[in-house]
């Protein structure tokens, strides 16, 4: 897998190896690969944005999950290159190798009061198309088991997608939100993030999707309520156009200001997901 130090990774890093499963981790430098070797994980030097150094090794593998992006304007063009190599390196004519490509909430736009669905239709930014159309690949190659996750906004306490409102709470002493309070984020732990994509490779059949919420929908001014309060902010949050976050971060942050809610009932009922963390603000409160 790719991303094993990042915050999704990491999660499932551990969840994969609690399970059973013997994981290696592509690593691009020294120190990742002495943290991750100290920690009795194997790793495979190499880098995302260059996959022909290292893909053919690909081939000793049962699957391959990765979740590592650049998070800049070029992250479709690189997950693009890498997922085109991976599905013929994993090729085989009985499809017993397992790639879980890993899309996002965002695919489906603004859903307002509407719960999106696997079925959904995909009302993608173009800032995000390139995710839905890689879903379909992967969804529809024959000779791998190709699988697809949407992930919803991936939290932890200190983390994840709350990374920019904890570090706005720490350095400007008031936190910002992108386009308006209301926005609601479909939320999921990466801990219970992690338990759905090592469902998937135990249960998963080939060209399946799915959504990993754990909370349909949560308005971003509550989130930021309640980071204000345990970090004894006197401010009250700060709404800044969309226009100044894709300066300031790229065109990515856009997707901070979309307005949707996500069911993750599939993956509940046919994986038998039980997701631990289901009250987002106790959470972080």
């Amino acid at each position: 897998m790719t991303g094993g130090t990042g915050s999704i990774g990491g999660a499932l890093i551990q969840v994969l190896r609690a399970r059973g499963h013997d994981v290696t981790c592509l690593v691009r430098s020294s120190d990742t690969e002495r943290t991750l070797g100290s920690a009795g994980f194997k790793t495979l030097r190499g880098d995302i944005t260059t996959p022909e150094r290292w893909i053919d090794a690909v081939t000793d593998f049962d699957a391959v999950v990765p979740v590592a992006i650049t998070w800049a304007d070029d992250m479709g063009l690189v997950d693009h290159h890498l997922t085109t190599l991976l599905l013929e390196a994993l090729a085989t004519p009985l499809a017993e190798k397992s790639l879980i490509y890993t899309s996002g909430c965002w695919v489906y736009g603004a859903t307002g009061n509407q719960v999106a669905t696997e079925t959904s239709p995909h009302d993608t930014a173009s800032e995000f198309a390139w995710g839905s159309s890689l879903s379909r690949t992967v969804q529809g190659d024959s000779n791998v088991r190709g699988m697809v996750i949407l992930p919803a906004m991936v939290y932890e306490r200190d983390g994840g997608v709350l990374d920019s409102m904890i570090t706005d709470a720490t350095d400007l002493k008031k936190i910002r939100l992108v386009g308006s309070a209301a926005t609601r984020w479909p939320m999921v732990h990466r801990l219970d993030l992690a338990v759905v994509y090592a469902l998937m490779l135990e249960r998963g059949q080939a060209g399946a999707v799915y959504n990993a919420a754990a909370t349909e929908g949560l308005e971003v001014g509550k989130i930021a309520a309640v980071l204000s309060r345990r970090y004894g902010l006197s401010l009250p949050p700060q709404v800044i156009p969309v226009e100044e976050a894709v300066r300031v971060m790229g065109s990515w942050a856009s997707g901070y200001s979309i307005d949707q809610q996500m069911s993750g009932d599939k993956a509940m009922r046919d994986l038998g997901w039980s997701p631990e963390f289901t009250d987002v603000l106790a959470e972080l409160a």
